[in-house]
């Protein structure tokens, strides 16, 4: 029974983390456009850039940065095999 859960637990996390990507990719085409209107050419800051100069868009980095980090420790403690 307590092995039954182990998975379960894992895909609700794996839909959470999911559902906030989502979220994160609604909201981050917004942010981008409501900085800078003009496309970006050589010389000129990048998205990046102009997303670290408000306070939504250092959220959105912080977050994403964040959600990078927990995806990859869960992706490697979901694939771990012992032998």
């Amino acid at each position: 029974m307590v092995e039954a859960a182990a998975p379960a637990k894992r895909m609700r996390i794996a839909l959470i983390l999911l559902a906030i990507a989502a979220i994160l990719l609604v909201a981050l085409p917004g942010i981008a456009n409501a900085q800078a209107a003009a496309p970006a050419a050589a010389g000129q800051p990048g998205a990046l850039d102009r997303l670290s100069q408000t306070l939504p868009g250092q959220l959105v980095i912080a977050v994403s940065g964040s959600l990078f980090v927990i995806g990859f420790l869960l992706i490697r403690k979901i694939t771990d095999i012992e032998i």
